[in-house]
């Protein structure tokens, strides 16, 4: 749904302006997916051994979701791989990271649109954005936060 809101909604307005190309990384991707490979803007990999062979610094990561709920690992994944990451509210929703500060918010095509292109027009932002990105991931999902919260956690429930 995400994939398809994008390319139906979203990509076509920045075409417009500047041609950016759009790759899909994921596992099994649907026939319709497939089919986007067609398009010499897209490329669809498929499954890949290393997302970071990828994801190159200045890439912009987006998670146009419709639909959906939970943490998103993938969006850590990529704010910890100092991406700016642009996302709609349920894209982002349980990451409790800052709009404008460690991701940008965007919910309609339009909103969307800006964001990328303010983005990609701007290196110092997109560098600032992907910088706070990776400091948020490092300082609220490191291995050793996520521990830390665990231990507490057991440490309170055997207490009492």
């Amino acid at each position: 749904d995400a994939v398809r809101y994008f390319v139906d909604e979203i990509y076509p307005l920045i075409l417009r302006e500047v041609n950016i190309p759009f790759k899909i990384i994921g596992r099994n991707p649907t026939d319709y997916i497939k089919s986007l490979g067609d398009d010499p803007n897209i490329t669809v990999t498929g499954s890949v051994d290393d997302i970071r062979k990828h994801l190159n610094p200045g890439s912009i990561f987006i998670t146009p979701m419709i639909s959906g709920t939970g943490i998103k690992n993938k969006i850590l994944e990529a704010m910890s791989m100092n991406l700016t990451v642009v996302s709609t509210k349920i894209g982002i929703s349980g990451i409790n990271a800052k709009n404008n500060h460690d991701f940008i918010l965007a919910d309609t095509p339009i909103e969307f649109k800006d964001a990328i292109l303010r983005v990609y027009n701007d290196d110092k932002l997109n560098r600032k954005i992907a910088e706070n990105a990776r400091v948020f991931v490092k300082n609220n999902y490191s291995w050793q936060i996520a521990s830390n919260k665990i231990t507490h956690l057991i440490e309170k429930k055997t207490i009492k």
